[in-house]
């Protein structure tokens, strides 16, 4: 019982790689396609197809419209040829094959029409051939030897052994055995890898490059230093101080804690750079950003105006709070002033003259006047510093403590393209 279900196992992902290499083919002969390759496009369908079993149920089933695809190259190859007394009729012999295959495999099938228009013009092409006696050239005893290099990175360059580079797809004729591929775009990381072809048969080798990313470096003000626990922390340098910056992905956008002295590492693309901060005015502004290309952004952000209110008001508190101490260190003064003559009087053993009286009731007076100023003035500057305070923590436009840089993609291009799997 185990055995059979590590056989039913096995069997299941034998079927999942072959159907995986299959989809890889397919992609290949795409790309070909689309390159006039019809030749190397054509292989690439067949070997597509001979990879995929008939589904046991019939649905899902891919096959019909790889079949139509070979028909398309088949015919394309052919008539690729302006001098007809070149052409391949090996290809229009195939291409009527796989068209009749087609229309059989599918009754209901979308492309019916045009796989009967197009067999109606190859048979009348057969008919032509046949009456003008065209002689059959012998199909050759054995396949070629071929690798074809694909890549979903547009204008992508590859070569072969080190042998002049073409866009991709690339398809050449090699010996069997290992190859190296090098594969290459500006803007892009290149890739070498080493892969071997297998006489008689077709190697694909689909090579998706990783783009650079594009480098963006903000000068912003520092204010203060945020601390988010297991965040990722990185010692940069521009702006001011020797805080260090926190870089964060959050909804797809990069945020960081200024000052940031590293280049921002980014997708390419358009993007809208915000720089926020507690008591400033916020900055944004949309960047084309190139791969492998650094650009340098400067932001001074202006100060708010509640903002300069609560630094007036901090200063006016200071200024009020200090006439408040001086006031009242008068006050002391005149108080102490007040108690030499209250205590000569109270020994009895000095009468205090006239003018000591008159000097005595002077300064009493005048430490309860300073005393009432000192304590009034440090009631207002406790008022205005408080309001002062309230104006500036919070006189923020988020959460942070400190400079926020957000970097969010504005668009994204979408590559891809429609299969029959």
């Amino acid at each position: 019982m185990s055995a059979a279900v590590v056989l039913i196992a096995a069997l299941s992902v034998a079927g999942a790689d072959r159907y995986a290499q299959a989809k890889s083919f397919f992609e290949a002969g795409q790309q070909a396609f689309e390159a006039n390759e019809f030749d190397a496009a054509a292989l690439a369908y067949q070997q597509a197809l001979d990879l995929l079993p008939a589904p046991k149920d019939g649905r899902n089933d891919p096959r019909p419209a790889i079949v139509f695809s070979l028909a398309q190259a088949y015919r394309r190859h052919y008539f690729d040829e302006l001098d007809t007394e070149k052409r391949s009729l090996d290809s229009l012999d195939r291409a009527v094959e796989a068209y009749r295959r087609y229309l059989v495999m599918t009754p209901d099938g979308s492309r019916r029409t045009d796989a009967k228009d197009h067999l109606a013009t190859l048979e009348l092409e057969l008919a032509r051939v046949s009456l003008m006696g065209l002689r059959r050239k012998a199909a050759d005893a054995e396949r070629p030897t071929r690798i074809m290099i694909t890549s979903k990175t547009a204008g992508a360059q590859a070569s072969i052994d080190g042998t002049k580079t073409a866009t991709v797809p690339v398809v050449r004729d090699v010996e069997p055995g290992k190859h190296k591929i090098t594969v290459s775009r500006e803007g892009y990381f290149t890739e070498e890898l080493e892969t071997e072809a297998v006489k008689g048969s077709l190697a694909v080798v689909p090579v998706d490059l990783r783009a650079k990313p594009a480098k963006l470096r903000i000068e912003a003000p520092s204010d203060a230093m945020r601390t988010v626990p297991q965040a990722l922390w990185c010692d940069v340098e521009v702006g001011v101080g020797t805080e260090k910056v926190l870089l964060d992905t959050i909804d797809g956008r990069m945020v960081g804690v200024a000052p940031i002295r590293a280049a921002l590492e980014l997708e390419a693309g358009r993007r809208l750079v915000t720089v926020t901060a507690a008591g400033r005015q916020s900055y944004s502004r949309e960047l084309d950003l190139s791969r492998g290309v650094q650009e340098s952004l400067r932001v001074d952000l202006e100060p708010t105006g509640q903002r300069q209110a609560a630094r007036y008001f901090l200063i006016g508190g200071g200024v009020v709070a200090a006439v408040g101490v001086l006031t009242g260190v008068t006050a002391l003064l005149n108080n102490a002033a007040a108690r030499v003559y209250f205590l000569r009087l109270d020994t009895g053993n000095e009468v205090l003259t006239q003018a000591d009286l008159v000097n005595y009731r002077a300064a009493r007076s005048d430490y309860v006047k300073f005393s009432a100023i000192s304590v009034t003035t440090l009631i207002v500057a406790a008022v205005v510093l408080a309001t002062g305070g309230v104006l500036y923590a919070f006189d923020s436009p988020s959460s942070a403590t400190g400079p926020q840089v957000e970097v969010a993609p504005l668009n994204l291009p979408n590559d891809g393209g429609s299969s029959p799997f």
